[in-house]
């Protein structure tokens, strides 16, 4: 490890005594300034020069003294580009191939882009030294002839002086197996005696091999960077980082960028495989299953992560605590935080993230009961929700308090055993497995208790540098001050109209309040914050004055600083977005609801509005998705004229505007799948029609291995199919396979895999005949959406009988005869290989013209800088 803190103190010490000896050898002379420290400095640094002005002993004492303060700001340099890192020297390659023509400087030149491509700091890597950055890098380069000490310093100093962090050198290899084409590399680091590391990288191509050498290049330097200090990378700093692990989350990143999220989760989930204990990377994992419409995966993947390296029942006894019994031991509270901070620097938004999952109840739920899953998809959609379950039930059993017979009569406030603990588990299974409504009220009692234990744990891990989120107490106050009991109040009253099934325990038929006497939450929540929720749970809708007012108390608005951030203003803005479900779903409207409906709406707005005034343009663009198709809090709003006010205001189109469905994934996930399968036969069709123009002299091996990697293929669209390409693992293996067959030239000139795209590249057919009464009312565009992804099921479900199962049977066919044939030592018929490449390409043409069919299209979209939540 660069010890850059060691060097930094060797800097301070030296220079301190190059000027002490300066100032003792100077003489102040002068007027005003007589005896300042800079005149008696410069004083002394003349007479150094001038004949008679010090003794030779102490010039030559001088001279060394400077020597080693250059030594120790040398070496501070090296120390300084290795830890940052500093520019890498990438030398001329060498061919070591028996191929004379082989495109060196191009591979050099594929490397240096995959240096620079990386989701890192990008280093300068360059085939020599970086461009000149000051005077005495232009003065090196001056031809000077004289003999004159300064110029000839001018000249040489920068010599000595360090540029590069690291020096990469590499040769050209090929061989016979597969993959064929390797670079031999070398890393080498001018600190500590120039330490070296070797590798051989070998690829399909040599961009391929470029990229595998580029990982390993910058696996071998980050872990002793400053980039091993945040995440994902703080668990392997000063350790050998795997190259398989940094390439394939760096791939998983880029696929995320470009929004191809199957590829994306697919690196992710091999890198967990390499690091299963990276919380960090779950956090990654999770963000793309949010965005593939996989929300009950996504709680699984943070419930997961909470439980990493952690003694069970530890974060359930921290968030079931009292602040009475914490201040019985408050030490041991504060030291037992703060090492679990410092072990785990990323808590705090992990907690958060997980949080706002359970918050977000309602598409939760919908996963957690849904039974349209088959094959595989079921077994792993049973085995996460028992995982989840048991995980709750230890959990979060102190939920169930206000629903089971209790222990004694009156509920003792001071106790920290609210219930029994038996009774209420038991209770809690039941509505994990039968009740969808009550489950809901007990995701949101959960989400209330993090929200307000996270608010009183943030302000003590500020005390450990790399712990700050957009989890701030601001935020974190509004959350469990209004946020979270808003989506409580909504879940309790549609429990109460499904009549509090199932029943309580002890034959009570209406739960006690949460917040209320004998409720869930009481013991644990101190009396300010209890009455402040309880205000807010106490109907459904609240009033528009009462939000108004808890909104701005719980952001402290009459405070001039600190200053509010765009980010509370954005959450400000989806509770007043939230509020609109309890008015929108009253048919017909009240004169009253109409005129609530409209005060919200432009509170909402101005939230918004003020929320991208506080951001940059920018961001403010990456934000477009999520602020107008994917944050569920603002769905209500979407559908009121204020809303598209301020969506042309800010976001202005030349596309016609068409307001959203309330879930816009479903749309987009069709719309993805159907370019998948579209794109993908389309490539297979190219593929099987290009072995046909090159087939004369094919190796009869050659084609048993094409039909091997198509009866794989037929068998994956056969399971797609079947599942109407819901399992995001049978679209991944499409990816993988399509990856496998077909050209990487070809892959990268197609874009493949597709973008998932945003709701605005959709065209849907029939939507042009909407009209301005038609936009007013959600339900025609539910309509409209629905028959348009029920069309696009149809045509995938047609896909397994039509046309997976017969091409799987024919490849089948195909490999079986021509593997007889090798056995007998025969070899392909003429124009055998023709005929059956130009039958395969003509299944996968008309997959292609089926898939292509369907109700929905793709408009061309920019897929990068996407940011899917502030």
């Amino acid at each position: 490890m660069p010890r850059i803190w060691l060097w930094r103190l060797m800097v301070l010490a030296t220079t301190s005594a190059v000027l002490a000896a300066l100032y003792r050898a100077g003489d102040a002379t002068g007027v005003w300034w007589h005896g300042t420290p800079v005149v008696s400095i410069l004083d002394g640094l003349a007479a150094l020069f001038v004949r008679g002005g010090v003794d030779l002993w102490k010039r030559f004492g001088f001279v060394v003294l400077a020597i080693v303060c250059f030594l120790a700001w040398r070496h501070w340099q090296m120390a300084r580009l290795a830890y940052l890192p500093g520019p890498v020297d990438v030398h001329a390659f060498t061919n070591a191939t028996p191929d004379e023509k082989a495109p060196v400087d191009d591979v050099k030149s594929q490397l240096c882009r995959h240096l620079s491509e990386t989701h890192i700091y990008p280093p300068y890597a360059g085939p020599a030294d970086p461009p000149p950055k000051g005077f005495l890098d232009v003065a090196e380069k001056m031809d000077v002839t004289s003999t004159n000490a300064i110029l000839l310093a001018l000249q040489t100093l920068p010599r000595m002086w360090p540029r590069t962090g690291y020096l990469v050198t590499g040769a050209l290899q090929i061989r016979r197996q597969e993959p064929r084409y390797g670079i031999s590399a070398t890393v080498t680091s001018f600190l500590g005696g120039g330490r070296s590391a070797m590798t051989t990288q070998w690829g399909r191509d040599w961009d391929e091999a470029a990229s595998k050498t580029a990982y390993w290049v910058l696996a071998t330097v980050l872990p002793v960077t400053r980039l091993a200090k945040i995440a994902p990378w703080r668990k392997w700093r000063g350790r050998e980082l795997p190259a398989d692990l940094f390439e394939a989350y760096n791939e998983g990143k880029k696929a995320q960028d470009r929004r191809q999220l199957d590829a994306a989760l697919w690196s992710y989930a091999r890198a967990l495989r390499s690091d299963p204990f990276n919380a960090d990377l779950r956090l990654m994992v999770a963000s793309v299953q949010e965005d593939l419409g996989l929300f009950l995966d996504a709680l699984d993947t943070y419930q997961g992560a909470l439980a990493i390296g952690e003694l069970t029942g530890r974060y359930s006894d921290h968030l079931w605590s009292t602040r009475r019994r914490r201040l019985r031991h408050p030490w041991r509270y504060l030291l037992g935080f703060l090492s679990y901070v410092v072990r785990r620097r990323e808590s705090i938004q992990l907690r958060y993230q997980y949080a706002c999952t359970l918050a977000y109840s309602e598409r939760t739920i919908e996963h957690w009961f849904a039974q349209d899953a088959v094959g595989e998809r079921a077994k792993v959609h049973r085995q996460m929700r028992e995982r989840l379950q048991e995980a709750f039930v230890d959990r979060y059993w102190p939920v169930a308090a206000s629903f089971v017979r209790r222990t004694a009569e009156r509920i003792d406030e001071r106790s920290d055993e609210p219930a029994d603990e038996h009774a209420a588990k038991e209770w809690l299974r039941q509505v994990l497995a039968e009740s969808p409504e009550a489950a809901r009220v007990v995701l949101q009692v959960a989400a209330a208790q993090e929200m307000y234990r996270l608010h009183e744990d943030v302000l003590l891990a500020r005390l450990v540098p790399g712990t700050r989120s957009a989890a701030t107490r601001t935020v974190l106050r509004l959350a469990r001050d209004v946020w979270a009991p808003l989506r409580l109040s909504k879940a309790l009253y549609e429990w109460r109209h499904q009549g509090w099934r199932p029943a309580r325990l002890d034959g009570a038929g209406v739960p006690a309040p949460v917040f209320g006497q004998g409720g869930s939450l009481r013991p644990w929540w101190r009396r300010t914050a209890r009455r402040r929720a309880q205000a807010i749970t106490v109907s459904w809708p609240p009033s528009v004055e009462l939000l108004d007012r808890a909104i701005r108390r719980a952001q402290r608005r009459w405070l001039h600083w600190p200053h509010l951030s765009s980010y509370d203003y954005y959450n400000a803005a989806c509770t007043y977005g939230f509020a609109l479900y309890g008015y929108v779903s009253n048919q017909p409207l009240r004169p009253s609801d109409c005129d609530s409906i409209e005060q919200l709406s432009c509170k909402a707005v101005e939230q918004l509005r003020a929320s991208l005034a506080c951001t940059e343009s920018g961001v403010a663009a990456r934000l477009r998705a999520w602020i107008v198709s994917s944050d569920p809090d603002l769905a209500p709003l979407r559908h009121q004229p204020e809303f598209w006010h301020f969506e042309r205001d800010e976001y202005p189109s030349l596309k016609l505007f068409f307001p959203r469905p309330d879930k816009v994934i479903n749309l987009r996930m069709s719309a993805y799948v159907k370019e998948l399968l579209c794109e993908g036969a389309g490539l297979l069709e190219q593929t099987w029609h290009r072995r046909s123009r090159q087939s004369e002299g094919t190796d009869i091996h050659q084609v048993i291995d094409w039909l091997g990697v198509d009866i794989r293929t037929w068998e994956v669209l056969e399971r797609i199919a079947r599942d109407r390409a819901r399992y995001w693992r049978d679209r991944a293996d499409f990816i993988q396979l399509v990856r496998e067959a077909v050209d990487p030239a070809k892959l990268a000139e197609a874009a493949f895999p597709p973008a998932v795209p945003g709701f605005d590249d959709v065209v849907m057919a029939g939507s042009e005949e909407f009209d301005g009464d038609d936009l007013r009312s959600p339900v025609p565009i539910e309509e409209l959406v629905q028959h348009r992804m029920d069309s696009v099921d149809r045509t995938i479900l047609s896909v397994e009988i039509e046309f997976a199962k017969r091409g799987c049977e024919a490849s089948r066919r195909h490999r079986t005869e021509l593997c007889n044939r090798d056995l007998r030592g025969g070899q392909l018929l003429a124009g055998q290989a023709r005929e059956i490449c130009n039958r395969h390409a003509a299944r996968w043409r008309r997959v292609a013209e089926h898939m292509a069919e369907a109700g929905l299209t793709v408009s061309a979209s920019e897929p990068v800088d996407i940011q899917q939540r502030p």
